[in-house]
């Protein structure tokens, strides 16, 4: 378990034995691994994705006017690059039962536009029992995303729910555990719950899924970037 979770559970815990009876929800922290998934595993961050074939994975059509701006070499694909695939079944999220894992892309790793919703630059793909049955991608990655999968654990816990309301500071009062602990686990990552702003709400209407920084997903996000990925599509804030 990385600094960033233990954070986390240290803070739960304090706060837990100073207050009774607290509304809680639960959340699943994320904890990347350095170790390659097995083929049959859904969780993964880059490598080949899980239920995605020729025909479904995502292409954006501006890749060559993107690499000219960002001033790198433009090799004739246009298939964006999967930063991870994640498995929703048995977790405590409201979205439709029949959608088991979510795959998300990204234009670029390093020059990407992804910051509004619903931009062309980032995609959330839904994967139903039916998809995640093709099993394991086969065919040629794209050269400019990473061939080697690793994969990442969840770890559930039940924090307050008035930590998602909380003001984000970026150094919170020590004495106040509540914003602390909004800090940490915006700092963290984490599935469930609601999301965490670091600028204005910008909340679409579609389900959230998770948010992340870039020591989950090594993509640039700008100046101490968060990406949030809601079941329809993913975008990110910095600083």
């Amino acid at each position: 378990m990385n600094e960033r979770n233990k954070k986390v559970l240290d803070l739960v815990q304090k706060i837990l034995t100073t207050k009774n009876n607290i509304p809680s929800t639960t959340v699943y922290l994320l904890d990347r691994k350095k170790d390659p998934p097995s083929s049959k595993s859904i969780n993964r961050i880059f490598g080949p994705p899980i239920g995605i074939d020729d025909d479904s994975w995502p292409i954006y059509k501006g890749m060559k006017n993107l690499a000219k701006e960002a001033s790198i070499e433009y090799d004739g694909d246009s298939r964006m690059v999967h930063l991870f695939t994640l498995d929703l079944q048995d977790l405590q999220l409201n979205i439709p039962a029949n959608i088991q894992a979510i795959a998300v892309f990204l234009s670029d790793c390093v020059y990407n536009k992804a910051w509004e919703p619903n931009s062309k630059h980032a995609k959330v793909i839904p994967l139903s029992k039916n998809d995640l049955s093709k099993g394991e991608y086969q065919g040629d990655l794209p050269k400019k995303m990473p061939k080697k999968a690793i994969t990442f654990q969840l770890i559930p816990i039940k924090v307050p729910e008035n930590i998602f309301f909380a003001p984000f500071e970026k150094e919170p009062d020590e004495d106040d555990l509540i914003t602390q602990l909004n800090n940490a686990l915006l700092n963290a990552g984490y599935i469930g719950g609601k999301p965490i702003w670091i600028q204005n709400d910008e909340s679409p209407n579609t389900p959230f899924i998770m948010q992340f920084d870039e020591s989950f997903v090594d993509i640039n996000l700008g100046d101490a970037g968060i990406m949030y990925v809601f079941l329809s599509t993913a975008f990110w804030q910095c600083l």
